[in-house]
């Protein structure tokens, strides 16, 4: 009998724990529709603050650039990462970790000095496990990443860049395509590059002020955004990765419930046996 109790014992267990699993999988899904809806609704507004950069460069003759836009030969670089605060996420934060050490690789044997930016408590970990030297270290952002957190994470980068210190910045992180596919990429920040419009006809803006005047206030416009949107990204993959790790888990755990349940009347049969025989034969 003490076989079946601990069978028992381990189906209301597993029972339990594929509740909190459900629960986890109905939220997750939750807050990746709406950080889905979050990265549709910027990315109207992200491509038209390109398109006007483009269109201001254009003009002049061609003659129009800007301090961000200056591409030069790299022999400084920072490489931000962003992984996730909590776990509990399938290989999410492997995926980041695994671009980033392969980034960070390439540049350190190309000779150049990096410095690294770790977003998120998982990331912090485990370059600390690696012995990896942090420059910065992000833990405040959260599902719903905020234009004032991206500004405060670029700041000093930006005027690192300026001063010639920084030649280029780096991000590796989860890159969403769509509800059904996310994959790990690795962009470029700075110095600031236009999004190609192939097949695309450019608008012909008339402007209220000079080119020369609006593209200042453009670009330093559009590095921020360009992150915030990574960010926003990277919070829906991780959402989404965390609904299919706990939908995985729930249906392992009533998997193993079922299995558990036969092996239990089994072995409750096997006991009723038993003592029948043994009245019988008393």
């Amino acid at each position: 009998m003490a076989n079946a109790r601990v069978i028992k014992k381990r189906i209301k267990s597993i029972s339990s724990t594929r509740k909190i699993t459900r629960t986890m999988e109905l939220v997750s899904t939750a807050k990746a529709k709406r950080a889905s809806d979050r990265i549709r609704a910027a990315k109207p507004y992200a491509v038209t603050l390109q398109d006007l950069i483009a269109n201001a460069m254009g003009s002049s003759a061609g003659k129009l650039t800007h301090p961000l836009c200056e591409a030069r030969e790299v022999k400084n670089a920072v490489l931000i990462a962003i992984t996730a605060n909590r776990g509990l996420c399938g290989g999410y934060n492997g995926n980041v970790f695994r671009l980033f050490l392969d980034t960070r690789r390439k540049l350190l044997a190309e000779g150049k000095q990096v410095q690294v930016v770790m977003i998120g408590k998982k990331g912090i970990g485990y370059s600390d496990f690696q012995k990896i030297p942090l420059t910065a270290r992000v833990t405040d952002i959260d599902d719903k990443p905020r234009f004032e957190q991206a500004v405060r994470i670029l700041a000093p980068w930006i005027e690192s860049f300026l001063s010639g210190k920084v030649d280029q910045v780096l991000v590796a992180s989860m890159h969403y395509e769509s509800a059904s596919r996310q994959t790990p990429k690795l962009e470029q920040i700075l110095p600031v590059k236009l999004a190609a419009q192939e097949g695309k006809q450019a608008r012909d803006y008339l402007w209220d002020q000079k080119p020369e005047a609006l593209l200042e206030q453009l670009v330093a416009q559009a590095v921020p955004t360009q992150f915030l949107r990574i960010l926003m990204e990277a919070a829906a993959c991780e959402q989404i990765a965390r609904r299919i790790a706990m939908k995985n888990a729930t249906e392992n755990a009533k998997d193993l419930v079922k299995s558990l349940t036969g092996i239990y009347n089994r072995a409750r049969q096997t006991q009723i046996t038993q003592q029948i025989a043994e009245i019988v034969g008393g």
